[in-house]
């Protein structure tokens, strides 16, 4: 019932009321009753009537709003800068976007109900078919490459990532692809692969040449170490000695370690050290060179009569006076272990510059000796005091440089404690002396996995 009508209805309802006045016959009375019913009827559906007028305000609103987020929509699919399609599950295409038309050079409405596969390489059809087969068993996502052949055009490489859409008005599956063109990418891949290659290639010509460049010194440093103190005469055979040194696996000579022994007047010298050049553990000819000319500096300091204390002292001020005019690396400094043993008792005096010394019991303890002085080099007027003890029957005097205890495992440093052991580890498999010295350089091995940060040297001298 339309406004119209329902205003005519009412008229006729005021006619109707004013005739109230006049006989009634038992006709009229029901036809006034029954227009009474009528007006109650029509004041409920001139309210339905405003609802509908409002409620379909709202749906156009909503129809606007809708039709906005669809062009929306269009326009992002439409002219996004990859290829969007949506295919049905067979691959044939029921949508494709502005970039998909350029990329195969084909209008939008001619793709329309064309297989997918049409524009692959032969040998990627058969892998667009498993992807399609892999999302209508679940799949969420497939990532792939192929090559892909435009109308009139040459093959490129294009990347493929697909993942399940909404189901059609017939309530079938579809699935949405994005093409991205990876010609490019894959040039400039192939220019870094083929760029690192020539840089490793170079670099392999350049490590030749410096190997071939470094060999003659190196052989020199080698050279200066040499004479190891088992090779020396010490005029004490009272005393046995093992020296051992292990190179650090990138270096091919451990020329900033050294360890000699040599008699004195009624005495035994045995040291232990290593040079510092450049705030690391020298190697190569310089370091050999300054570690030659502490060992015999050292020894013609004592060869004068020093104690050992004065010596170090003299040894230190000469490396700080040589730094001073230039001779030596202004970052040069020597650390090492000086042990002097009595011929003719068992009394021994330990000094130690920056490093520190254990004695080995035949019981298999460990007594550590601390470091009692600063490293040779960096402290103008050092002074160097020893620690006496004695060196009995079965004793051993352990002396090493840090290649040894800072030598790592997970990031721990083997430290002196950790090398005590392994010197008693070694004593309790086996008693030769070449024995137990090379069971602690195995050992220190191991611990390290192979991997020293620094060139290493041990001197052990074993009372008998």
């Amino acid at each position: 019932m339309t406004n119209q009508e329902i205003a005519a209805s009412r008229k006729r309802l005021v006619e109707l009321r004013q005739a109230q006045g006049q006989p009634l016959s038992p006709e009229r009375a029901v036809l006034i009753e029954a227009f009474h019913e009528v007006e109650a009827t029509l004041e409920e559906l001139s309210v339905v009537e405003e609802e509908l007028r409002r409620q379909n305000e709202e749906l156009a609103d909503a129809r606007g709003v809708i039709e906005a987020e669809r062009q929306r929509y269009r326009h992002l699919f439409d002219f996004a800068p990859n290829g969007y399609l949506v295919t049905d599950a067979s691959g044939l295409i029921l949508e494709a976007n502005h970039a998909v038309s350029i990329m195969l050079n084909i209008a939008p409405r001619n793709l329309q109900r064309k297989p997918l596969a049409t524009y692959l390489n032969l040998g990627d059809k058969g892998v667009l078919y498993q992807r399609l087969n892999a999302l209508e068993s679940g799949e969420q996502r497939v990532d792939f490459d192929v090559q892909v052949t435009p109308r009139g055009g040459a093959a490129f490489d294009v990347s493929i990532a697909a993942s399940p859409g909404p189901q059609d008005a017939f309530g079938a599956p579809t699935f949405l692809w994005v093409l991205q063109d990876i010609t490019e990418r894959k040039r400039i891949a192939a220019k870094l692969a083929a760029g690192a290659a020539e840089t490793e290639q170079r670099a392999a010509r350049q490590t030749t040449q410096l190997s071939a460049a470094y060999e003659h010194p190196r052989r020199f440093a080698e050279t200066l170490q040499l004479v190891r103190a088992s090779h020396l005469p010490i005029d004490d055979p009272a005393l046995q000695l093992y020296s051992g040194a292990e190179a650090a696996p990138e270096e091919a000579q451990a020329g900033g370690v050294f360890s000699d022994a040599f008699p004195l007047d009624g005495r035994v010298a045995l040291l232990a050290g290593e040079v510092v050049v450049d705030d690391g553990v020298g190697n190569g000819l310089a370091a050999a060179v300054y570690a030659s000319h502490v060992r015999f500096l050292l020894r013609a300091f004592l060869n004068q009569g020093m104690d050992g204390g004065l010596a170090l002292s003299q040894l230190s001020d000469s490396i700080e006076t040589a730094r001073s005019r230039g001779d030596w690396s202004a970052n040069t400094a020597v650390s090492l272990s000086l042990v002097v043993a009595e011929k003719s008792s068992h009394r021994i005096q330990v000094f130690s510059a920056g490093t520190e010394t254990f004695l080995l019991r035949p019981s298999g303890a460990a007594d550590a000796i601390p470091c009692q002085g600063a490293i040779l080099g960096v402290s103008p007027g050092a002074r160097y005091e020893p620690v006496t003890d004695t060196l009995a029957h079965g004793d051993m005097a352990v002396l090493a440089t840090s290649g040894f205890t800072q030598a790592r495992r997970t990031g721990n440093p083997l430290e002196m404690e950790g090398l005590a052991r392994l010197a008693q580890q070694a004593v309790s498999d086996g008693d030769g002396l070449d024995i137990i010295g090379s069971a602690i350089q195995r050992g220190l091995r191991e611990y390290a996995g192979g991997q020293l940060h620094h060139d290493a040297c041990i001197l052990i001298a074993r009372r008998v």
